[in-house]
Order: structure tokens, then C-alpha cells, then sequence
């Protein structure tokens, strides 16, 4: 959470930069290298339940649920959601929360 936070913080303060350079093509290997970072810090900081840390398996699974928090942020970004980047941030918080609570 405090990494999506400082995300969102970043994007606010940068929010028209950022909107210009999520057409580009800087925008595509930015946005995985991002996706790369999450998942990183999400292996170290979390547990899931059934799965054993630093596993092919766990980490399958973190890239998949990480790949869909990068996808809601460029969506936040472009408008196409109607939120804050907070409320975008504590609804995910709980939505990755309440599936890794009940991954296994």
C-alpha cells in the first residue's frame, strides 16, 4: 500500500507529464519495469497463503495480480475511471488483501 500510495502521489503532482507519456512508446517499458518493482517488493512483504515464499508459484501469481494493478492505475490515469487515486488505492489494498487471505 505505501508503494501505491507514493505511486499515486507521483502521478497527481505529474499528472498532465504522465498523461502525455502514457502515449508514448517510454510509457510501455516504463509501465513494466513499474510492474517489475510491485511485484518485487510484494514477494518480500507478503505471505500468501498454500504458497511457499520466492516460488515460481508465487511469484505467477503475484505478476498476475500486479499486471492488474498497473492496468487500473493507466486506466485511472486516461479517466477512465471514476475515482481518486486513493480510492483506487484502498479499494485495491482490499481486493489484493481479501485474495491472497483466501488464495488457498
Amino acid at each position: 500500500k505505501p508503494v501505491l500510495k507514493g505511486l499515486v502521489k507521483i502521478v497527481e503532482d505529474n499528472t498532465e507529464l504522465c498523461r502525455l507519456l502514457s502515449n508514448t512508446s517510454i510509457a510501455v517499458k516504463q509501465l513494466a519495469n513499474m510492474k517489475n518493482i510491485l511485484v518485487e517488493r510484494t514477494m518480500k512483504t507478503i505471505e500468501i497463503p498454500g504458497l511457499a515464499p520466492n516460488t515460481f508459484e508465487m511469484e505467477f501469481t503475484v505478476r498476475f495480480f500486479m499486471g492488474g494493478v498497473v492496468d487500473l492505475y493507466v486506466q485511472w490515469l486516461n479517466g477512465e475511471m471514476d475515482c481518486t487515486g486513493d480510492e483506487l488505492t484502498e479499494e485495491l489494498a482490499k481486493m489484493i488483501r481479501r485474495a491472497f487471505e483466501h488464495y488457498l
